[in-house]
Parts: structure tokens; C-alpha cells; sequence
């Protein structure tokens, strides 16, 4: 189409617009016009007046007659895909078993894996990113922007992201790593077992037999199909670390227990409270003195610690966490 046959009548039309023209001839105003200054204005902003209805009142029927733009909608799997950009730090990481010679899209479902002289860097979706290390390997299992959802087989990932709770959550064989907005570090061994550490925010992990919170300066150890043991933070005392992994699983000795009551801190009451819901009664209502010995008078009852009541424990975590 010549835009000049808008202004003047030169050049081609288009065809639609001549005939929508063609039918509003009759309607321009076909009177003299005013004597008008020497030095007329730009064309560029000014036309005849009677020229000027014409135009504006066929661009308007144009608007309404020619049917709106068909816009496709992306797929959603798609979409969100390609947001996940890769990019080797190090060596040649594999997508999918095939070695990366340049930066590419991590495709929903995809495989990347690393060897022992790589490293990929991953952009997680619009909400911040994550470096894997050699020797590991990660799937991109969903994205929508409800959840995005990981999976990481082995090896380790370091994550930095900013995001509304449990939109990035990542697989691991001891449970799922569900973010609250913040930093982390999860490493995987070939046997299953595990080690988170988080450097801000917090990170629950989620499985079938225990759910943990982990803060800012805290770790806590997979197993595997057991789930995760006890968060501790990482200026505990060594031996408290050690006791306290020790007292996660169900059968945690007395003499564990009573160590554990004995030398803990304020902060250390991240590992009571975790722990109480893994011993009998008796051992329960001797954590829940020893609490309450470290960070003073709570709003929930022994009586609902012993019963293991779920908001009653978010609570007492709630406010033993003001003494951290």
C-alpha cells in the first residue's frame, strides 16, 4: 500500500482501503476552503479538513470491518522452557547424553549432566539461577508459573533464587527441596543419601516419613528412602552435629537424648523441636521442658507437644526461632 495515496491520491492504493473510501465519498465536505498563510504547516500533522474525515473515518471502519490479528497461543511447555538457559562454566556439559558446544534451551523433561571436569550454569526461569557442579546430573521435570520442578540424581547444585514460597521445588531421592526464597546448596550421592545447607532464607524438605525447615546457617542430612534427619545449625557444637544426626532415626538411644538436652543452646532448640516428634512420650516432655528452659514461656501446652498437635509444634517452632 503507498501511503501517499492517503494524503494526496497518488501512488497504489490498498484495494480495501480504496473501497472503503470509494463508499464515504459522498459523506467529505466539498465547500471552499478558508485562504490559508503563506507558510502552510508540515504535511507531516496537517491535511485538508474535508480529506481528513475521510481518512479518519475509513481508518476507524478499517479498525472495526478487518477481523483482529489471530495471535497463537505459545504452548505452555514450550513457553516456559525456554527460559531455562544453559551455559557451560566448564568443560562440556551433555544435554540429554549430547555434549554442549554452545548455550542452549533446557527442554521440559530434559536431562543436563556434568562429568568431572564440567559445570553448567542454568537460569531458573524469570526467578534467579543455579550452577551444577561436575559429576551430577539434573532434570527440568515441569515449569509452569504455578511450580517449577527439578529433579537432581546426584551430584550437587548451588541455588539462588528470589521467589513466593514453593514456586521452585527440586527432587532429591531423600525428599523434595521445597524453596521459601532464598540460597542453598543440596550435594547427592550415588547411594541416595544427601546433605542440604542453606545461606539464606529457608528450605523445607518434604517426604512421606518427616518434614524438616531448614533456616539461613542451617544443614540437615538426607537418607535416602528414610528422609531427612535433624536440621542443625552449622555453628552447633561438633559433637551436638554429630549426636543429633545420630538421634534422627527413630531409635535414638536415651543417652543421645539426654546429651543432646544437656549441652544444647537457644539455637539449638532448631534440633529439639525437630526431634520431638521422633521419641516416645517421656523423651517428648523432657524436650519440651528443655525448650521452654532455653527460651522461656510459650503459648502451647506440654500437653499439645506431647500429643505431636501440628499447629502446636509450628508454633513452639515459631517462637523458639525469635531467640536464634
Amino acid at each position: 500500500m503507498s501511503d501517499d495515496w492517503l494524503w494526496d491520491g497518488s501512488g497504489k492504493p490498498d484495494p480495501e482501503d480504496e473501497r472503503i473510501a470509494g463508499a464515504l465519498k459522498g459523506l467529505a465536505y466539498e465547500g471552499e476552503l478558508p485562504a490559508l498563510p503563506e507558510q502552510a504547516a508540515p504535511r507531516s500533522w496537517w491535511v485538508p479538513a474535508g480529506f481528513a474525515a475521510v481518512v479518519l473515518l475509513a481508518a476507524a471502519m478499517l479498525l472495526a470491518l478487518r477481523p483482529p490479528p489471530v495471535v497463537e497461543e505459545a504452548d505452555p511447555i514450550v513457553a516456559s522452557a525456554t527460559a531455562w538457559g544453559v551455559e557451560a562454566v566448564s568443560g562440556a556439559p551433555a544435554c540429554d547424553t549430547v555434549p554442549m558446544v554452545q548455550d542452549r534451551v533446557l527442554d521440559q523433561g530434559s536431562w543436563l549432566s556434568t562429568d568431572r571436569d564440567d559445570a553448567a550454569r542454568v537460569t531458573v526461569a524469570d526467578l534467579g539461577f543455579l550452577e551444577l557442579s561436575p559429576d551430577s546430573a539434573l532434570r527440568l521435570v515441569s515449569s509452569t508459573p504455578e511450580e517449577h520442578r527439578l529433579e537432581l540424581a546426584k551430584g550437587r547444585i548451588d541455588v539462588q533464587v528470589k521467589a513466593p514460597p514453593r514456586v521452585l521445588v527440586i527432587d532429591t531421592p531423600g525428599g523434595e527441596l521445597v524453596d521459601l526464597g532464598c540460597a542453598y546448596t543440596m550435594q547427592v550421592a550415588e547411594n541416595g543419601y544427601g546433605e542440604l545447607a542453606v545461606t539464606d532464607g529457608w528450605v523445607a524438605i518434604e517426604h512421606s516419613a518427616h518434614t524438616v525447615l531448614v533456616p539461613e546457617g542451617a544443614r540437615a542430612r538426607t537418607r535416602g528412602p528414610l528422609g531427612p534427619g535433624l536440621p542443625v545449625f552449622d555453628d552447633a557444637h561438633p559433637e551436638l552435629r554429630e549426636r543429633a544426626m545420630a538421634a534422627a532415626d527413630e531409635a535414638a538411644s536415651d543417652e543421645a537424648l539426654v546429651w543432646l538436652t544437656v549441652h544444647s543452646r537457644a539455637r539449638d532448640t532448631l534440633t529439639l523441636v525437630h526431634l520431638l516428634e521422633r521419641v516416645g512420650v517421656p523423651q517428648r516432655q523432657q524436650l519440651y521442658r528443655r525448650i521452654v528452659d532455653l527460651v522461656g514461656p510459650v503459648s502451647v501446652s506440654e500437653d499439645e507437644i506431647v500429643a505431636l498437635d501440628r499447629p502446636a509444634l509450628g508454633k513452639l517452632l515459631d517462637e523458639a526461632s525469635r531467640t536464634w
